[in-house]
C-alpha cells in the first residue's frame, strides 16, 4: 500500500517557547527560526505518503499493515509542512509502537467545509484518553501542543483493547483568519 512519496527529512523543534510561531531547523549545524512568512500552502497527500515511506521498515519488521487508506486531493493546508510532518510521524510511530504484530495502522486525510483533517487509526492496545491528563502522558500532551502551534487541534478516540483513532484538524486556508 505504499505509494509515491516526496523526499524529506524529519527535523525541527521549538526555537523559543516565548515565540510560538518559531520553529528551529538545522542548516549547516546552526538552528534558525522559521517565521510565518516562510509558511506555504501544500497538499497533505505527499506528506502522508512520505510518513508511510519513512515508517515502512519499522512496520514491516513488526508485520504491521501500514498504509494510506484515503487521500483527498482537496486536503490542502497553509502552514509549516515540517512541523506537521513531525506531528504525523510521531502519531504513526506511536501507533506502530502500541500495535501488536499482524496489526494495522491506517493514515487518511480529507477536507470538510471549513477544515482539513488527517487521521491515524490503529487496532492496537488502546488507552483511556481521560487518563492522559491524570497520568501525565507527556507524549500525547506534547502532540496536542504541536497541533495547537500549527493552528489546529487534536482529537482522540480510544479505549483499552480496541485501538486508537487520532485526528488532527486544521482550518482550510480559505477560512484561516488573516493576520493583522
Amino acid at each position: 500500500r505504499i505509494g509515491n512519496f516526496i523526499n524529506g527529512e524529519l527535523w525541527g523543534r521549538a526555537a523559543d517557547p516565548s515565540l510560538p510561531w518559531a520553529m528551529a531547523f538545522p542548516q549547516s549545524g546552526s538552528m534558525l527560526p522559521r517565521h510565518p512568512s516562510q509558511l506555504y500552502q501544500f497538499a497533505l497527500e505527499g506528506l502522508l505518503r512520505q510518513v508511510v515511506a519513512d515508517q515502512f521498515a519499522l512496520a514491516e519488521a513488526k508485520s504491521i499493515d501500514l498504509g494510506v487508506s484515503a487521500l483527498d486531493p482537496a486536503a490542502i493546508v497553509m502552514g509549516d509542512a515540517d512541523a506537521l510532518h513531525i506531528l504525523l510521524a510521531n502519531l504513526v510511530s506511536n501507533a506502530l509502537r502500541y500495535t501488536p504484530p499482524a496489526g494495522r495502522v491506517d493514515i487518511s486525510c480529507g477536507r470538510g467545509d471549513e477544515m482539513v483533517w488527517l487521521e491515524v487509526a490503529d487496532n492496537g492496545r488502546g488507552f483511556n484518553p481521560k487518563a492522559v491528563d491524570q497520568t501525565g502522558g507527556m507524549g500525547m500532551l506534547n502532540m496536542c501542543e504541536r497541533a495547537r502551534r500549527i493552528g489546529g487541534a487534536l482529537t482522540i478516540r480510544s479505549s483499552p483493547g480496541k485501538g486508537t483513532i487520532i485526528k488532527v484538524i486544521v482550518p482550510h486556508p480559505e477560512v484561516r483568519p488573516q493576520e493583522k
